[in-house]
């Protein structure tokens, strides 16, 4: 039991940190709703604006929760501030950053993520005409609000009767001022804003991963089918959560390991809103983890990589190139884009739905990609390999005078990271590998989810020449630093280290034409 344990955090910690740029874990049952009493407000901090502690009766509120790292929040800043201007007499409007990163003791006088609060504020401040809060360490907001109404993403918005109950749960600009007129207006009662709600519920296209796809709306018995396949054009772009972009590991789809996060869905894999060669690098790409490093175990808290506790977790990354290449001569347009770069992921074009089910008992990754490769030759007709080819790469090497410039101050001391509030990160007791995850996945690397990254010419993998292995280092970087791709350069070179272009032998998925077609 120990060890399924062990597998189960592994795939929990990486899930939400690679589904979470906006979203969070699965939502659950909700049991907070619309024409509920609204919950008390827990706060750690007000940031800005005057210190509300309960909801005053004749007056409507506005609660929006959101994070600094939440590229739909800082959206939502000015039209936040239009509806405060807007509505001032009648309404108030409240902004909680949840869903902080914290790895800091309970009880910390002022710790890091409320520095990081108070510094994205300050830096906005000129565009918040409302008042702004921090959830405290233990997330009271997060669950009495978010988690206790099945929420799972961010920004979510609530709307606060007069009367201090829940009128409105939802996201859309829109639809959130209409709640808001209508929470303001003469005619409002909270019976009217229950049925309101529930139309507008029925009206939005729920999907329900765990199920088979167009199976009766999504809803179908995953216990239908033996062995299913189904390929649909898109019409409209589906709204999905933690969808996975790839198979995780080589036994993702094994229930009998008990080491996946699919066990509600043994066999079945899908995708939304894909275009081909998006389907094409899931279906012949590495199962394995295709990042910079793993991450850190997210509740022991120890200096343990993921790689180094289960083969299923090894990294990819610098041995499997991260798209495929197009080698078709006709209309290699749809084919498609790269997944990350220039891409509309709002349009239509170009985009599938596919599901693929098999029975549990054949139900690994390997076994989905073979099925998935015969599906795609039927639907699709290219050519496909996997070949070794020399790709580019950034190699980070060092200086003579490196190991002086980067030897830990504080030696026998446990791995740390510091974001005080002069915007830098410092990293103590580290080691080269992160200095590597850093880059791969939080400066440049980073494909998937790009926003506030540093865009780079060639976005290729970093790996480690410098020879220094487990040697305990301490870095850090000043939001200067990380300004842009030559700053970092720059900062790299005061502490002996240097990036050099080169190439190196990976895997790499090849579409071409197919041979009856040249």
């Amino acid at each position: 039991m120990k060890r399924v344990n062990i597998y189960k955090e592994i795939v929990i910690m990486f899930m939400i940190l690679m589904c979470g740029f906006c979203t969070d874990a699965q939502g659950q049952q909700p049991t907070l709703k619309v024409g509920d009493k609204a919950p008390e407000i827990s706060i750690f901090k007000w940031i800005k604006g005057n210190e509300v502690k309960n909801f005053e009766k004749g007056k409507v509120y506005v609660l929006e929760f959101g994070a600094t790292w939440c590229t739909g929040c800082i959206k939502m800043i000015p039209f936040l501030s239009y509806l405060a201007e807007k509505y001032k007499d009648e309404v108030e409007v409240l902004d909680f950053f949840v869903m902080e990163a914290n790895n800091e003791p309970i009880g910390t006088k002022n710790p890091n993520y409320v520095q990081r609060v108070e510094r994205f504020v300050t830096k906005k401040t000129d565009e918040i005409s409302y008042r702004v809060a921090v959830d405290t360490e233990d997330e009271r907001m997060r669950n009495d609000w978010l988690k206790a109404a099945g929420l799972s993403g961010l920004p979510q918005s609530f709307v606060i009767d007069k009367n201090g109950f829940i009128a409105w749960i939802g996201i859309g600009k829109k639809s959130l001022e209409e709640a808001v007129k209508f929470a303001s207006s003469k005619d409002y009662q909270l019976k009217k804003a229950i049925e309101n709600y529930k139309i507008e519920q029925n009206r939005i296209v729920k999907i329900d991963m765990d199920k088979p796809l167009f199976v009766h709306e999504g809803k179908g018995d995953n216990n239908d089918f033996m062995y299913r396949s189904v390929l649909k054009k898109a019409k409209s772009i589906l709204p999905v959560e933690n969808q996975e972009y790839y198979l995780y590991t080589r036994t993702w789809f094994d229930k009998k390991t008990q080491n996946d996060s699919s066990l509600s869905r043994p066999g079945l894999a899908q995708w939304v809103n894909m275009e081909p060669i998006d389907l094409y690098r899931i279906a012949y790409g590495d199962t394995l983890i295709n990042q910079a490093m793993p991450f850190r175990h997210p509740f022991k808290k120890k200096q343990i990589w993921v790689d180094e506790w289960s083969p299923f977790f090894k990294s990819a990354y610098g041995m499997s190139w991260h798209t495929p290449i197009i080698e078709v001569k006709t209309n290699p347009e749809l084919v498609g884009t790269d997944l990350w770069k220039n891409k509309n992921f709002k349009s239509v074009k170009n985009k599938y739905h596919y599901s693929v089910q098999v029975p549990e008992e054949k139900a690994s990754g390997l076994f989905v990609q073979e099925v998935m490769q015969r599906d795609l030759k039927n639907y699709f007709g290219y050519d496909v390999s996997v070949e070794i080819r020399e790709m580019p790469i950034w190699k980070l090497k060092a200086t003579p005078n490196a190991m002086g410039l980067l030897k830990t101050k504080t030696p026998n001391q446990k791995y740390r990271e510091e974001f005080p509030a002069d915007g830098s990160w410092n990293y103590k007791n580290a080691i080269m590998r992160d200095m590597v995850r850093l880059l791969g996945n939080s400066l440049f690397g980073c494909r998937q989810y790009s926003q506030g990254r540093i865009k780079v010419q060639e976005e290729v993998p970093f790996i480690d020449e410098t020879g220094f292995g487990d040697y305990h280092i301490d870095f850090e970087a000043t939001e200067a630093d990380r300004k842009s791709f030559n700053s970092y350069g720059k900062y790299l070179e005061s502490k002996g280290l240097y990036l050099e272009k080169s190439t190196k032998p990976m895997k790499v998925i090849i579409i071409r034409d197919p041979k009856s077609r040249l």
